[in-house]
């Protein structure tokens, strides 16, 4: 049942880069879909990013700001490695990354 969503949300909104044979995005996939997310809601490109495995399928995205004395937190988001649905960590929004 959650393949034959994952395929009906995936042929409605264009995207190709998933496949039964792939199984997960990339870290780096994910990465560029964050920031289009991101750029395309608040109209800029975080300058610093990160980005961590979890041991639960899913990778945790930071975006911030470095200055001398501290970093400031753009947002947090948790994100699917199969579906590229996720969630901002902060107002816990659930975001499809891959539209």
């Amino acid at each position: 049942m959650k393949l034959l969503l994952l395929l009906v949300i995936t042929l409605l909104s264009g995207v190709t880069e998933y496949s039964e044979d792939k199984k997960e995005y990339t870290d780096t996939e994910l990465m560029e879909y964050a920031v289009k997310y991101y750029d395309k809601t608040y109209g800029q490109v975080p300058p610093h990013k990160s980005i961590e495995d979890n041991d639960d399928g899913t990778v945790t995205i930071h975006f911030y700001d470095s200055f001398e004395t501290h970093n400031a937190t753009w947002a947090w988001y948790t994100i699917d490695k199969q579906t590229g649905m996720g969630t901002n960590d902060v107002t816990f929004e659930k975001i499809n990354f891959i539209q």
